[in-house]
């Protein structure tokens, strides 16, 4: 249902947190969905000061979501990032050595990523520009999107090579400038640089 209401709206990425806190272990003391639902948005409003919930939807550990902030407007997600940006907070701390991330949550996760990726979205991890942990740091960004990219309709990624434009290409320099390569300005261009 989650992605047919999707197909109503062009979000650019799809971005991924958790919610640390509550655990699973918290969650299962009180499984009641719309309960958390509602103290996160408690929190968000009137703790942090924002407009609605940070998110468009919670992602439950039964794998069911639960939908949030209005899809139309920007979450309150990863700064400088939120533009047309659409996120899902996954209910659980899946730092190494807590709840573990697999299950109806984690083919959720999976299925939500891939309709995005299909589509060429972006699938940020909020961790790529924060120093927080999420949504986790047993949660591996190349086998995640290993597992995302692994199915019965699998198909080639983008070939990148110098006059090349666009997302992948910001993405690809993005990475290499957190890696420490200097590749001039993060403009989506491959040029001599990105080599």
């Amino acid at each position: 249902q989650l992605l047919k209401m999707l197909e109503e709206y062009n979000h650019n990425e799809l971005h991924l947190h958790h919610t640390w806190k509550p655990d699973h272990k918290t969650y299962f003391n009180r499984p009641d969905p719309l309960y958390w639902q509602e103290a996160m948005r408690r929190y968000h409003m009137d703790t942090n000061g924002w407009r609605d919930i940070a998110q468009h939807v919670t992602l439950l550990p039964d794998g069911r979501f639960v939908t949030g902030r209005d899809f139309r407007l920007n979450p309150a997600s990863v700064a400088g990032y939120n533009t047309n940006a659409f996120m899902v907070e996954m209910i659980g701390d899946f730092d190494i050595g807590r709840d573990p991330f697999d299950g109806p949550q984690k083919e959720s996760a999976l299925k939500l990523s891939r309709w995005f990726d299909k589509r060429g979205k972006y699938i940020r991890f909020h961790n790529e520009t924060s120093s927080k942990s999420c949504p986790g740091t047993s949660i591996n960004k190349y086998d995640f999107m290993k597992a995302v990219r692994t199915c019965e309709d699998c198909y080639a990624l983008p070939l990148l090579r110098e006059g090349s434009r666009g997302d992948d290409v910001r993405t690809m320099q993005e990475k290499l400038k957190l890696l420490g390569y200097e590749v001039g300005t993060v403009d989506g261009i491959f040029g001599s640089k990105t080599k």
